[in-house]
C-alpha cells in the first residue's frame, strides 16, 4: 500500500513536468510548482492515514495475552484441570460471566453476581454438567442462587461409620442422577440473612461387586434409586470482605432440609447444617482461615445423603454416617499478584449419634498448596494441593479455596 502511494505522487510530479513542458512549447504561461508540492503532500497524508488506521485497529483489537490478562474482563472461559481421589483426574471446561454493577453498589461493595456453567470429564469414566447462578440484588438486600446438573460418578465407597473408613478397602460406586437446588435469602437485619433452601435429587446407584458384611448393612436395594425432595430454613450472618475468596470478615449458616412423602420424596428425613468460618488479615498480603462445621441426619436416609467427613487427604466418601463434625484451618500468603502459597490442615470424625463420638476415630490431613491466577481482580485462583493423611497421599487440583 505505502508502494502504491508513492507512485501516485511520481506520477503526479511526472504529470506536472509534462503539462509544464507542453505550455512552454505552445507559448502558454508555464505552471508553478504548487501543483507538485500538492501531490507530495496529498500523497504524504494518505500515508499517515493509513498508519493512523492501522494503529487504531491495533488498540480495537488486542492481542490474545491482553485479553487473558484484563483484570477488567466479565466473561471467563477456562479449561479447568481437576484432580482429587473422590473421582479422579480430568479436565472441566468452564465459563463464567460477571454480571455488571452499578456504581453504587460497586461502592457499596456488593459481591459481584455471576452466572456459571461447567461440563467435565474424568479418567474413572465419570462426568457431568452444571449451571450455577449467584445474585445479589436490591444493594445485596436479596440474594437469589441455585445450582443443576446431571451427574454420572464413580466413586470409592468404603461402607457406612468411622471402622469401615479406617479399614481403607473400597468398591466400586456409580452414582447417576440430576439434582436442582435453589436457594433465596433476605437481609433482615444488618449482616443477618434468613430464607430456605428447596433441593430435589433423583438418584441411582449401583457397585461392581456384591456389598454384604457389617459395613455396608444400610445399604439395600429399596434405596438405591431414590427420588429426595425437601425444603427447609435457612439463617446465614456474612461480614466476608468478597463471598469468592474472603481475606477478612466472618460467616455464619445454619441451615435444615426435610424431605417428606408429601414432597413428593421417597423416604422421610431431615438435614440439619452448622459452619462457621473466619478470616484474619495478618497482613496486607497474609490471611489466616479457619472452619468448623457439623452435619446432622435423622430419620430413613438414603446412604448417599448421610453426612461425610470432607478433607483434603483422602476420599470425600471414605467418611459417611448419620452425623460428621470437622474442622480445619489454613494459612494464605498471596506473595504476588498471579500466585500465593498455603499451608492447611485438619480433623473429622463420623459417628451415628452423637453420644458415640468419644469412640470414634479422629481422621486428619494436612498439606501444602500453589495458587495461580485466573482472574485476580475476581479474587479467581486455580488451586493446587497436596495433602497426605494416615492412609494416603493425594493431589487435589482445582479454582478457588476448599472454604
Amino acid at each position: 500500500m505505502r508502494l502504491a502511494l508513492i507512485l501516485i505522487g511520481l506520477c503526479a510530479i511526472g504529470m506536472t513536468s509534462g503539462q509544464r513542458a507542453r505550455a512552454q512549447d505552445v507559448g502558454a504561461e508555464p505552471a508553478t510548482d504548487a501543483a507538485t508540492e500538492a501531490a507530495m503532500e496529498s500523497a504524504a497524508d494518505a500515508q499517515t492515514q493509513e498508519a493512523d488506521e492501522q494503529a487504531g485497529d491495533k488498540e480495537l483489537r488486542p492481542s490474545l495475552l491482553k485479553r487473558l490478562t484484563d483484570p477488567d474482563r466479565r466473561f471467563v472461559v477456562v479449561p479447568i484441570p481437576q484432580s482429587n481421589p473422590t473421582i479422579g483426574t480430568g479436565i472441566i471446561v468452564g465459563a463464567g460471566y460477571f454480571h455488571k454493577q452499578s456504581e453504587a453498589d460497586e461502592a457499596a461493595g456488593v459481591p459481584n453476581t455471576t452466572t456459571q456453567v461447567a461440563g467435565g470429564y474424568f479418567d474413572t469414566s465419570s462426568w457431568g454438567i452444571v449451571l450455577r447462578h449467584d445474585g445479589y440484588y436490591k444493594q445485596d438486600t436479596w440474594r437469589l442462587s441455585g445450582i443443576g446438573g446431571y451427574l454420572s460418578l464413580n466413586l470409592p465407597f468404603f461402607g457406612i461409620g468411622g471402622e469401615a473408613g479406617d479399614k481403607d478397602q473400597s468398591v466400586g460406586w456409580n452414582l447417576e442422577g440430576w439434582a436442582i437446588w435453589p436457594r433465596v435469602l433476605r437481609r433482615v437485619r444488618g449482616d443477618w440473612f434468613l430464607g430456605g433452601d428447596l433441593r430435589a435429587i433423583d438418584s441411582d446407584s449401583g457397585f461392581n461387586v456384591p456389598v454384604a458384611g457389617e459395613r455396608f448393612d444400610r445399604v439395600n436395594e429399596n434405596r438405591l434409586e431414590v427420588t429426595s425432595v425437601g425444603l427447609g430454613p435457612r439463617i446465614e450472618y456474612d461480614t466476608r470482605d468478597n463471598t469468592v475468596n474472603a481475606y477478612d470478615g466472618t460467616y455464619f449458616q445454619f441451615s435444615s432440609v426435610f424431605n417428606g412423602r408429601a414432597l413428593g420424596s421417597d423416604h422421610t428425613y431431615e438435614i440439619y447444617g452448622v459452619r462457621a468460618r473466619r478470616y484474619q488479615l495478618l497482613s496486607p498480603k497474609l490471611t489466616f482461615a479457619m472452619e468448623g462445621k457439623g452435619r446432622f441426619t435423622n430419620g430413613s436416609v438414603p446412604f448417599f445423603d448421610l453426612s461425610r467427613v470432607e478433607l483434603r487427604g483422602f476420599p470425600a466418601t471414605q467418611y459417611m454416617d448419620n452425623i460428621a463434625l470437622q474442622g480445619q484451618v489454613e494459612l494464605r500468603w498471596r506473595a504476588h499478584k498471579w500466585f500465593g502459597f498455603t499451608a492447611f490442615g485438619g480433623l473429622g470424625a463420623v459417628a451415628p449419634e452423637l453420644s458415640e463420638f468419644q469412640s470414634s476415630t479422629v481422621a486428619w490431613s494436612g498439606g501444602f498448596g500453589l495458587r495461580v491466577g485466573v482472574a485476580p481482580k475476581r479474587r479467581v485462583y486455580l488451586r493446587a494441593d497436596f495433602a497426605w493423611s494416615e492412609h494416603d497421599e493425594s493431589f487435589h487440583l482445582f479454582v478457588n479455596e476448599a472454604f
